[in-house]
């Protein structure tokens, strides 16, 4: 088996291993760091956020320096934040980490340089919406990885040159880059890396690669890669753990069968929770409210649509979340007047961004995960709360505000609302539907035709269609189109 290199890029891990003799780990008392108690059978390496880079948290730096010998970026060498615009990249806090890596002796992971997620809009879309060309997105790619990569050549010791194309049985995540470009994208961006950055190790990174499907998946990746003579040193397993999961045997066979490919195996990412995840019977957290006088509609008020049952948002999708909770995570144990001064009189909002199973595992299906990446995120005082994305332009009640994992700003988990229709359906005397205001488009169908169906009396004007609710008290007017 070939040494195995592995940092790690959210927390602390165990980055990797070789065959050797049972490990003696000296006493802590002598004041070894982690990397020299494990000197000769891991490296050890954390992940630094932009403000441990630029030098924010010095308490963070004197535990870097003695306990790690591998750093990795967490966001900021990812294409959002390093190359926003077009025209623009932004490498102060990149540099910073290649410098501080370099001064410190310290293997730097490169993370990452092809990933669906925290891209710009504007790769993919033109100004109108639509798709870019094949030709335009390759072009794209080309200058960013021989911009991004060939700047930090010498200094970054391994890429994650692709970042999570697989979907959970092994076939090629339909990410933008895989329906504008085709399969061949991952092959474009390794030939790229290999071409710009001839001495940096160049890795696939994924989660849940202990799944056999998934496994299976990436070694046929791999074998793709090698097979048209493209480099390919190393493959990321992202270990996204809880301390009943995965299952150890899976775990280890996949590193046998990937270090039978010649490759470098790295456990590039390490968390583990030790807190039991909400059981089943324990994730319907979702309520209807019967109001005591009706709502007025304004500018500020709106109401947002029951989802269609065949509603799913894609991965990234823009959505927005709202609520009067805290705007920070509160501390265990604070005074009553504290608290109250933590929430807020006003009501909030905030965009949030889908997220896939890479950074919310072990979610039921009932449940739908959302971030920002900066911060932004529900927090306490705001569960119950609505996640509003968008259906063709019409706000649709996506999920409802349930908990979060790794406090406020990490990463919030809604109650997927589509789970719950038949529910909703069935509690409700009527529905009323809304697209724009007080208006529902005409014609009223799936996916947004509520339970029970209306019955409807058709006026003779070309502009207006009027539908009596039976049991509602009202009518409501149709827009037509």
């Amino acid at each position: 088996m070939k040494k195995m290199i592995t940092v790690t890029i959210l927390s602390l891990s165990l980055l990797g291993c070789k065959h050797s003799n049972p490990l003696t780990a000296d006493d802590p008392a002598t004041g070894q760091g982690l990397h020299e108690t494990f000197a000769g059978h891991f490296m050890i390496g954390t992940a630094l956020s932009e403000p441990q880079i630029l030098g924010a948290d010095s308490s963070a730096r004197k535990l870097v320096k003695k306990e790690f010998n591998a750093v990795t970026p967490e966001n900021v060498m990812k294409w959002e934040l390093i190359h926003p615009k077009p025209e623009s990249y932004d490498f102060v806090a990149a540099d910073a980490l290649a410098n501080y890596a370099a001064e410190n002796n310290l293997f730097l992971l490169g993370h990452t340089l092809v990933w669906h997620a925290m891209t710009p809009k504007w790769v993919f879309e033109k100004k109108d919406g639509s798709a870019v060309s094949r030709e335009v997105l390759l072009n794209y790619m080309q200058e960013h990885i021989r911009t991004v990569a060939g700047r930090y050549q010498g200094q970054v010791d391994a890429w994650d040159v692709v970042n999570e194309a697989l979907n959970e049985d092994g076939s090629l995540r339909e990410s933008p880059w895989y329906t504008i470009i085709g399969d061949d994208y991952i092959e474009r961006a390794f030939t790229l890396a290999a071409q710009t950055a001839p001495n940096t190790a160049l890795y696939y990174n994924d989660y849940n690669l202990f799944e056999p499907a998934k496994r299976a998946g990436a070694i046929k990746l791999i074998k793709r890669l090698q097979a048209k003579g493209i480099r390919v040193d190393g493959i990321g397993i992202q270990g996204h753990y809880g301390l009943d999961y995965p299952d150890l045997d899976e775990f280890e066979q996949s590193i046998i069968e990937f270090a039978a490919l010649g490759i470098d195996v790295v456990i590039s990412e390490l968390d583990i929770t030790v807190l039991p995840f909400p059981k089943k019977e324990n994730q319907d957290d979702i309520v209807i409210l019967k109001l005591e006088k009706s709502l007025r509609f304004d500018s500020f008020v709106k109401p947002a649509c029951l989802p269609g049952t065949n509603f799913k948002p894609a991965l990234n999708s823009k959505c927005f979340v709202s609520g009067w909770g805290a705007t920070e995570t509160p501390p265990a144990i604070i005074s009553q007047t504290e608290a109250r001064r933590r929430y807020e009189e006003d009501l909030r909002w905030a965009d949030v961004y889908i997220t896939g199973e890479g950074g919310c595992l072990n979610i039921s299906n009932e449940m739908i995960c959302a971030n920002n990446f900066k911060g932004k995120d529900t927090c306490q005082g705001d569960s119950g709360g609505p996640l509003i994305c968008l259906e063709n332009g019409i706000p649709v009640l996506t999920g409802v505000t349930s908990f979060g994992l790794a406090g406020c700003g990490g990463i919030g988990v809604y109650t997927r609302v589509t789970s719950y229709l038949p529910w909703i359906k069935s509690q409700m005397v009527c529905a009323r539907l809304c697209f724009e205001g007080s208006y529902v488009t005409f014609p009223l169908q799936e996916p947004h035709l509520a339970q029970p169906p209306l019955t409807t009396t058709t006026t003779t004007t070309t502009t207006t269609t009027t539908i009596d609710l039976k049991g509602c008290g009202k009518s409501i007017f149709l827009e037509l189109l």
